[in-house]
């Protein structure tokens, strides 16, 4: 298989993890006793993903140290091991892949490289199976962009919360995700713009808190729900098109998004008792819609202009009635 670099790691299919080649060519187990452990996973930089692997559990990238000549790795055993080695300056994952071309991991699990802040790099990642992306999966890592895999339907609270590093989500629009977990991208300072799938339905409280280069959000048309917080100081962010489909706007939604002007609302529902925002006259304070007599407008069908700027008005939009124009 060639020499092994100590700077790389196999995870297999079984927990176990090999030393392995620069191209991820299994050689020794890391027990094999010829050096210290910890010495060694100190100097991994470089982890590979076996093919067949199928999940990535909870803090992946701690390892309990083994007890028994046999060397398997449970990961879910962390707990109740008090001695653990930390694969703690990984830079880069690497999903191998099959002869299709693909690589089988279906699950990144809760937690599975959180605070792993060395981590910049998830390669293929695109090409694998996963479907759920789960909570704080990816926290305070040193990601810089990610390209996200067709299969995926869920990305959970927190996943890629304070990821500071992380400038672009690519390929989000083409995954199956339904709903984006509670703070899932919060203080993602550098992520500049996000394009939703057609398919997802709900953002979920502080989604994209605290991300203060957002300057471009597509929504998607199925999009129902939008959470408390969702944009809270998204200070760059200057347009939004709320599909016909959004219902439910959250308390401080838009709070602070200092530099919006255009809030396109396509439903019909919306000037209606049918629209569940209860806290819209909170969704867009501190916002230049706070200046009655400015240039911030919300457009909506030239069939309601009349009914929002009616001074009869009841719906949660009464106090903005003068700042609305015709789509």
């Amino acid at each position: 298989h060639g020499a092994a670099n100590d700077e790389c790691a196999l995870l297999c299919a079984d927990g176990n993890l090999w030393r392995c080649t620069s191209t991820g060519k299994p050689v020794s187990r890391y027990w094999d006793g010829t050096k210290k452990q910890d010495e060694l996973f100190s100097k991994v930089k470089t982890l590979f993903v076996a093919s067949d692997v199928e999940a990535i559990r909870s803090s992946a990238y701690y390892w309990p140290q083994w007890t028994s000549g046999l060397g398997v790795a449970n990961v879910n055993a962390r707990n109740a091991i008090s001695l653990t080695l930390e694969l703690s300056n990984v830079s880069t994952v690497k999903f191998l892949l099959d002869e299709s071309g693909a690589n089988n991991c279906r699950i990144i699990d809760d937690g599975a490289f959180a605070s792993m802040e060395s981590l910049k790099n998830l390669m293929n990642f695109e090409k694998t199976k996963v479907t759920r992306i789960g909570e704080k999966a990816f926290l305070k890592t040193g990601i810089g962009k990610i390209a996200m895999p067709a299969t995926l339907r869920s990305i959970e609270k927190y996943a890629f919360s304070h990821c500071e590093r992380l400038s672009a989500l690519k390929y989000l629009n083409k995954t199956k995700v339904k709903r984006i977990g509670n703070y899932a991208f919060r203080n993602c300072l550098k992520l500049k713009t996000v394009i939703m799938p057609k398919t997802c339905s709900i953002l979920g409280a502080g989604a994209f808190y605290g991300c203060s280069s957002l300057l471009k959000v597509t929504l998607g048309a199925s999009m129902e729900t939008l959470g408390n917080n969702v944009f809270f100081n998204c200070s760059k962010l200057r347009s939004i098109s709320l599909p016909e489909t959004c219902l439910t706007l959250g308390t401080s939604s838009f709070y602070g998004c200092s530099s919006l002007l255009s809030v396109a609302m396509n439903s019909k529902a919306m000037v209606t008792s049918s629209f569940k925002a209860d806290a819209a006259i909170l969704a867009f304070k501190e916002t230049p819609f706070d200046d009655k007599e400015g240039e911030a407008r919300f457009y909506v069908p030239k069939s309601l202009l009349s009914k929002y700027r009616s001074s009869n008005l009841t719906s949660p939009w009464f106090g903005y009635r003068n700042q609305f124009s015709a789509l």
